[in-house]
């Protein structure tokens, strides 16, 4: 292999260490109630009232049981600010609200987004 090659590799490496592999969610359950996190492959994740988890944020439906109801919701990529950025994953806010909404935040909460209800 030529040093050319081997240089444009290990820069590729290099530059690669700083990318998130996975983009993780901390969940805020601000409902009264019960929640369960349900992910396409069926496994379920519950979420107490009051209490936040960290989950994981998939760009598919995101699927949420309150009181025996479905809630769907279609994910997006927020903008770059919303981000909390370390060396191996990426992290976002969301709280799952008393009106049953789901609602993406900056860290300080200055900014949000609400997701759009139905995948």
């Amino acid at each position: 292999m030529n040093f050319r090659k081997l240089g444009t590799v290990a820069l590729l490496l290099v530059l690669l260490v700083g990318c998130p592999a996975t983009i993780k969610v901390n969940i805020t359950n601000e409902s009264d109630v019960l929640i369960k996190v349900i992910y396409s492959t069926g496994f379920e994740s519950e979420i107490n009232s009051g209490e936040t988890k960290e989950e994981t944020y998939k760009l598919d439906c995101i699927r949420i049981e309150a009181d025996g109801v479905l809630y769907e919701f279609k994910a997006i990529l927020p903008p770059d600010n919303y981000f909390e950025i370390s060396s191996f994953d990426s992290s976002i806010y969301a709280v799952f609200t008393k009106k049953k909404e789901f609602v993406i935040h900056t860290k300080n909460k200055s900014e949000s987004l609400k997701l759009e209800s139905d995948c």
